[in-house]
């Protein structure tokens, strides 16, 4: 049962981070920003914005992990249950973009869903370790960690050209052998 609502937790901090970043973009354009006009695509583009909307999803994850995982985890079940909350945040991300473009490319879902997972993960760890050690700082920066690799990763996405694209996929690629080797490795 607690696998299962990890998952939801997953989800909710993914529908908590998109009420956020809905509340921030209609406060800037309506109110802060009238005159720009701003469709949210555009409004997406502006390096602030991507890094701001980076740290809410990051923080949310961070929440969850804080708040409820590490209160009903040991050490495997800690893995699997972050591992859950990044596939809930995952499953919801996908499920609203889908619900806004109708059609994603494989890859992308793949990226999507190995940045979300892999941050997550990585948090944890960190979260994890700082609760046993009772180290608050390391679960700070896990935060600060995981908000640069998101941001990095949203920014190169967006720079359409071929060594951007590289960069984004090398970032992702770190994130499953990191996870595993700092979850396996540490007893």
């Amino acid at each position: 049962m607690q696998k299962l609502e990890s998952f939801f937790w997953g989800v909710i901090a993914a529908g908590g981070a998109v009420v956020f970043q809905f509340i921030f973009f209609l406060a800037t354009t309506n109110f802060i920003v009238p005159e720009a006009k701003l469709s949210f695509d555009q409004f997406y583009v502006i390096p602030v914005v991507i890094m701001l909307f980076a740290f809410l999803e990051e923080f949310f994850k961070y929440l969850m992990l804080t708040q409820r995982i590490t209160s009903i985890s040991t050490r495997p079940a800690f893995f699997i249950n972050a591992f859950l909350i990044g596939l809930g945040f995952f499953a919801l991300e996908l499920t609203s973009i889908l619900a806004n473009a109708g059609t994603l490319e494989i890859q992308k879902i793949f990226e999507i869903a190995i940045l979300h997972l892999g941050t997550t993960l990585l948090m944890g760890y960190f979260i994890f370790e700082a609760k046993k050690s009772s180290r608050l700082g390391g679960a700070f920066y896990s935060l600060l960690l995981a908000t640069s690799l998101h941001f990095s990763f949203n920014w190169l996405t967006l720079q359409a050209s071929p060594l951007s694209g590289s960069l984004a996929i090398l970032i992702l690629s770190l994130f499953p052998f990191l996870a595993f080797k700092l979850f396996a490795t540490k007893k």
